[in-house]
């Protein structure tokens, strides 16, 4: 069913994967944040990951400070605001890498990548980027606010 919804929007769906999958491997393995955290290619652990710990850490340092301290309210304010100021600083960061990687024309300049095809793996790859910094960022929020922030029984949300 994706393949049919790809062919009609004029992406070659085998192309489109293959070029996805290698786009994201290329994410995992070299990015700014190996210059700023001096990681090496032959270490163990992918700069992102390193990125990826740092967006927990700091969505796990946030809900600890607001656990049981705060309201509704101001607890996912300040959350959501975390949130979304480190997502649009680590695509700020690493956007010549996500969406716009010189290094490409290079690489695929030889084989036949329609153009659609291409700029439809590169958003793909902009919003896997994106979605695994937020999930990083909201999973203790989620947590900590369904644990803490629950209805209690007997009575209605809201009232």
């Amino acid at each position: 069913m994706c393949a049919r919804w790809l062919a009609r929007l004029g992406i070659d769906p085998r192309g489109f994967v293959a070029l996805l999958r290698v786009l994201i491997l290329m994410d995992l393995r070299e990015q700014h944040w190996a210059q700023a955290t001096a990681t090496k290619p032959h270490h163990a652990v992918s700069p992102l990951f390193l990125v990826v710990g740092q967006c927990l850490t700091a969505s796990a340092v946030t809900c600890a400070l607001l656990f049981a301290r705060v309201d509704v309210f101001f607890f996912v304010l300040v959350n959501l605001t975390l949130s979304l100021s480190l997502i649009a600083s680590a695509v700020f960061v690493e956007f010549r890498e996500i969406a716009l990687n010189p290094a490409d024309r290079g690489a695929l300049g030889h084989l036949p990548v329609a153009p659609r095809t291409f700029a439809a793996a590169r958003l793909a790859n902009l919003l896997f980027y994106f979605g695994l910094m937020y999930c990083a960022l909201n999973v203790f929020p989620l947590i900590v606010g369904v644990w803490r922030f629950r209805p209690r029984s007997g009575t209605l949300a809201g009232t």
